[in-house]
């Protein structure tokens, strides 16, 4: 970014320009950004963390993304239920097992329950009671325009790993706390299991 002497630019005016570069999938202009607020002793405020992790995320970046992880929490950011549905969505995009467990670290450092009730998930184990009672634990923790983009990505992590029973367990339980419309499960069981995938999409 250039910069004069006399006005040099902003925690704000880093997190526009990471917004910009983010929102165009430009992970490599990104880190040049993150790496030039380093320099200049500008720190990351939740949005522009957020705005690097959703890139680095959809770039398979991990070890970027740990390494703004650990950025953000030196420097006392605090991060909120948005971010940790950022930090989901990832997981739900890993391929390989090393970089699911080093964001599910990240992740647990922010929502150790939300950590928790992933695990649970992947359990074969786990009753429905169970899984009913953490999801519920989690959702209401979690602040209202968060909670259907939780419930989506905990779908599609099942859906990575062909769990498409617990998939569809996940819906149950969003239409019962009200996070999808009651018509979608019907609408869903006749097309079939596939059909889970379009819920990030439309939701």
């Amino acid at each position: 970014m250039k910069r004069s002497e006399k006005c040099r630019p902003d925690s704000w005016t880093f997190t526009a320009m990471l917004n910009i570069y983010g929102s165009g999938g430009n992970a490599d202009k990104s880190m040049e950004l993150f790496e030039e607020m380093s320099m200049l002793g500008v720190g990351l405020n939740i949005m522009g963390c957020t705005c690097l992790v959703q890139c680095l995320g959809k770039a398979r970046r991990i070890d970027d993304l740990v390494k703004v992880f650990n950025v953000a929490i030196d420097g006392g950011v605090k991060l909120d239920d948005r971010f940790c549905g950022c930090l989901l969505s990832v997981v739900s995009l890993c391929d390989e097992s090393e970089d699911v467990a080093k964001v599910l670290a990240c992740l647990k450092q922010a929502n150790p329950r939300l950590v928790a009730l992933v695990r649970l998930i992947e359990e074969e184990e786990t009753s429905f009671e169970t899984l009913k009672e953490e999801f519920r634990a989690v959702v209401s923790g979690a602040v209202v325009e968060t909670r259907r983009p939780f419930c989506n990505c905990l779908i599609d992590i099942c859906r990575k790993r062909d769990l498409h029973g617990r998939a569809h367990e996940l819906l149950y339980l969003g239409t019962l706390y009200g996070l999808y419309p009651d018509c979608l499960i019907s609408a869903i069981g006749d097309q079939g299991e596939e059909d889970l995938a379009f819920l990030s999409f439309v939701l």
